[in-house]
């Protein structure tokens, strides 16, 4: 099987995410390799430019469930042409269904710009960015609905405790 070639300037942009991710967590770097059941030292190899080294890709889901920089995670999605957003820590499904309102609307404006990329726009490339758009329209008001019912009813104040003049 013949070895694959990776483009060395990736890798070099790889490990510097790598290294900003775990230099730069809150959590401390040695404290991250332990969880991960690495190495401290081999850690810091992966993290370094100038090693030959690479993280190996089995661990890449728990660095990035243990370090609360985002930076890898990120260069990744930029790598892929998507984009990140964060999750609240305990968030709800509602806050889910969020996120995936919100991965659907970027899917369908990449729809529309490949549409457009051209600059013409044929009658199927119309009914399908239409379609989507309207899925994501439809969404987005189900989004309102549950915004809506999340947001807490003022607390009531008792007559006697309101200040003079209001009423």
């Amino acid at each position: 099987m013949p070895r694959i070639q990776i483009d060395p300037n990736i890798i070099d942009s790889f490990k510097c995410a790598l290294h900003e991710t775990v230099t730069r967590s809150t959590m401390p770097a040695k404290q991250i390799a332990d969880r991960l059941g690495v190495a401290y030292r081999t850690l810091l190899e992966y993290c370094d430019e100038a090693s030959p080294s690479n993280l190996p890709s089995r661990y890449l889901p728990g660095l990035l469930a243990i370090a609360d920089n985002p930076a890898l995670i990120v260069y990744l999605a930029h790598q892929a042409n998507r984009v990140t957003y964060p999750v609240p820590v305990g968030a709800t499904a509602s806050d889910h269904a969020m996120g995936a309102l919100l991965r659907e609307t970027g899917e369908a404006l990449q729809e529309v710009s490949a549409a457009l990329s051209d600059g013409e726009l044929r009658k199927d490339e119309l009914d399908r960015c239409t379609k989507q758009l309207e899925e994501v329209a439809g969404a987005a008001t189900s989004a309102i609905e549950v915004l809506r019912r999340r947001v807490r009813a003022p607390e009531p104040v008792a007559p006697w405790l309101r200040a003079a003049g209001q009423r």
